[in-house]
């Protein structure tokens, strides 16, 4: 989408939420970190004003994203492994 928005006067931001509080995500186990709807609403606000190419929301979850990228894969997997295992649901 954003290469073919380059000639148009257009931004293009990519949000990446974290575990937002909603009553769909209600009762839910395992998830931590969770932001309010108001709090994720004004970090995505922030994000667009500020023309930012990628936002993770809550910010917090671009240290999740950056050890995705240190990590070695085959880790990775283990412990994202162990994660399901433990609590029923998916860890990021």
């Amino acid at each position: 989408m954003r290469a073919r928005a380059l000639r148009l006067p257009i931004d293009i931001s990519d949000i990446k939420p974290g575990y937002v509080e909603t009553p769909l995500t209600h009762g839910q186990q395992g998830m931590f970190w969770v932001a309010s709807a108001e709090t994720a609403a004004r970090y995505i606000l922030a994000a667009i004003e500020k023309k930012k190419r990628i936002a993770y929301i809550t910010p917090r979850w671009g240290i999740i994203a950056w050890l995705g990228k240190v990590i070695p894969g085959g880790l990775y997997e283990r412990l994202a492994a162990k994660g399901v295992r433990k609590n029923g649901n998916p860890t990021p």
